[in-house]
């Protein structure tokens, strides 16, 4: 959730690009998997769908049930909601039957997996994720390689991350245009209840990167620089 409120995918690389080149602990989190990074991608923000009940306010999360990613659950319980871990291919029908009242999706996901088609209220949040590895490599597998074969690999690492946004950001509009068709209304929250979403997000945050401090690895630095950059690059 480190990269939430930022609309520009070009900033958040910028910004990711500059961290990974600092901080060469990012790389080795790949590296000690045994992981050759391939491509290091962003998606679309996460928002919210909800069948019955509008999310007009922060107040109006209180008794949902949610299907939630990760911290993201953490983040719907701080107004009172319920985080449930669902696979995506059964969220479609668990909003259908009312086992959960939402899901958190990327506004992509209204088309590619029928959203639109169950769900009444799409939410903005903006919580956007950092254009962080999305493809990788078995690094004994890469290290095996002739010198030239890896050079076409490391030489194209931009290409394919920036060619995975084109295909996952192409879809967007496809999917906000399915939600208009089928009726979906689009609500944005107030900017003061925007603000406490995202002060929400970073308590999370703060709570997560000292953890990271603990293991003696840079997550409140890392953190801190971030969001500086984030503000710096935005203005």
């Amino acid at each position: 959730m480190m990269f939430y409120g930022v609309t520009d995918r070009v900033l958040a690389r910028k910004v990711y690009d500059e961290m990974l080149a600092k901080y060469p602990e990012l790389e080795a989190e790949h590296t000690d998997a045994n992981i050759k990074v391939m491509a290091f991608a962003n998606i679309p923000a996460y928002d919210l769908i909800t069948v019955k009940k509008a999310v007009r306010t922060v107040g109006d999360f209180k008794g949902l049930m949610i299907k939630t990613t990760g911290d993201l659950g953490k983040l719907v319980a701080a107004f009172g909601a319920e985080g449930q871990t669902i696979g995506m291919g059964q969220t479609y029908v668990a909003l259908q039957k009312n086992t959960i009242d939402g899901a958190i999706i990327t506004p992509e996901g209204l088309k590619t997996f029928l959203f639109a088609e169950v769900g009444n209220y799409y939410t903005e949040l903006n919580i956007a994720s950092a254009p962080a590895g999305h493809w990788g490599m078995c690094l004994d597998t890469y290290n095996s390689l002739p010198p030239n074969v890896q050079k076409v690999f490391d030489d194209n690492v931009e290409w394919f991350g920036l060619k995975i946004e084109e295909l996952n950001f192409g879809q967007v509009p496809a999917g906000l245009a399915l939600g208009e068709a089928e009726g979906v209304e689009f609500i944005n929250l107030s900017p003061i209840d925007l603000a406490f979403v995202y002060a929400a997000a970073d308590t999370i945050l703060r709570e997560e990167m000292a953890a990271i401090d603990a293991k003696g690895l840079p997550g409140t630095k890392l953190y801190n620089e971030m969001r500086t950059l984030i503000s710096m690059y935005s203005s």
